[in-house]
């Protein structure tokens, strides 16, 4: 049996991850995440979205993908920086476990799609995630297979 706390509504932002080496991934991440960037807005695909990125020493390698996107004449962006696009609410668990045993868990419950579990903190030194799913059937499914 998991231990459920903390059930409540909470906003993530999807955001693209642009890495110093190219590589690009897509992901969901807490609101908190923005707590210590600069951004700017730009626009993305058609869209206006916002550049987040954070003030690295030049030892640090140039992001060409983000000095490209903030297209601005000798300014070099360093480090990895993220292209907020978008945000939506979400039913927020907090359960004992780490991410990989609660993805477990969940598997093969036939929820409409895939769980946000991200690693949650322990003052206790037990493995807590955080789980998040936008869809309130969804929610109820994973509370009860969570108690």
């Amino acid at each position: 049996m998991t231990t459920i706390k903390n059930v409540r509504r909470y906003r993530l932002s999807k955001v693209i991850r642009l890495n110093e080496d190219g590589t690009s991934t897509t992901e969901w991440v807490r609101k908190t995440m923005f707590n210590t960037t600069m951004f700017t807005p730009i626009p993305w695909k058609g869209q206006t979205a916002e550049l987040h990125f954070w003030n690295y020493p030049k030892r640090t390698r140039i992001n060409q993908a983000a000095t490209d996107a903030f297209r601005r004449d000798g300014f070099a962006i360093r480090g990895p920086a993220l292209v907020l696009t978008g945000s939506d609410l979400f039913e927020a668990f907090r359960t004992e476990g780490s991410p990989q045993q609660v993805k477990d868990q969940l598997s093969g419950l036939g929820l409409s799609e895939e769980p946000v579990v991200m690693p949650g903190r322990s003052d206790d030194g037990r493995a807590w995630s955080n789980v998040y799913v936008r869809d309130k059937n969804d929610a109820l499914a994973v509370r009860m297979r969570l108690t």
